[in-house]
C-alpha cells in the first residue's frame, strides 16, 4: 500500500497550537515593551527639557537681559505642575504669564507626560540673568502615567549648571543622590 506525502499545508490543529504559542509569547513581551516605550519618552522628554534650559541661559546671555522659562497652562499662565506647555520667553511685566507685547522664543507642547516644578522660594518661573546665573535652582521632574512608573530629573543650579538625574541601573535612584524620584 502507499502511502501519499504531505501536501506541506498545516492542520488545524498546528495552527491553533501556533496561535496559542504567539499569544503567550506577546502576553510575556508586551508589559516589557510598555516599560521600555514609558522609559524612552521620559528620558527624551528630560532631555528636552535640559535643552530648553541652556537654550533660555544662552538667550539671557546672549541679549544681556533677563529671560524666564517655565511650565504654562494653555492660557500661557505659569504654574509649577499641571502644564500643558514649556515656555521661553521675557516677562517684562514680571506677572508670570506670557502676554502677546513679550518676546516668546519657544512654545513646546508637553505631551502626555507629567512635569513637575521644585524650584527654590517654591518659584513657579526659573529665570536665567544676563550673566548666565539662575535666580532659582531645583529641578524639573518628568512622569509617564503607565503600567510601570518611571521618572527623571533635570536639576538646575543657580551657577546656570543643568544635569540630568542618572539611573543607570533602572531601579528608580538618581545615582548621585540615592534618594527615590517618585511620580505623584
Amino acid at each position: 500500500m502507499k502511502h501519499e506525502k504531505n501536501s506541506g499545508g498545516y492542520t488545524l490543529v498546528e495552527l491553533f497550537v501556533s496561535v496559542a504559542v504567539l499569544l503567550c509569547f506577546t502576553s510575556l513581551v508586551l508589559p516589557s515593551l510598555s516599560g521600555v516605550n514609558t522609559r524612552r519618552t521620559v528620558t527624551l522628554k528630560t532631555w528636552e527639557i535640559k535643552r530648553h534650559l541652556e537654550y533660555t541661559r544662552s538667550i539671557a546671555i546672549t541679549r544681556n537681559k533677563e529671560i524666564t522659562l517655565c511650565i504654562a497652562t494653555l492660557d500661557y499662565r505659569c504654574v509649577r505642575k499641571q502644564g500643558s506647555r514649556l515656555l521661553v520667553f521675557e516677562d517684562t511685566d514680571n506677572n508670570r504669564r506670557w502676554t502677546s507685547e513679550e518676546v516668546l522664543y519657544r512654545d513646546t507642547k508637553l505631551g502626555k507626560a507629567t512635569v513637575e516644578l521644585s524650584a527654590s522660594f517654591g518659584s513657579s518661573i526659573i529665570h536665567f540673568k544676563g550673566n548666565g546665573e539662575s535666580k532659582h535652582s531645583g529641578n524639573f521632574k518628568v512622569c509617564e502615567p503607565g503600567i510601570e512608573p518611571f521618572a527623571r530629573q533635570v536639576i538646575f543650579f543657580r551657577s546656570g549648571r543643568v544635569r540630568l538625574s542618572g539611573n543607570s541601573d533602572m531601579d528608580g535612584y538618581d545615582n548621585r543622590s540615592s534618594s527615590p524620584i517618585l511620580c505623584n
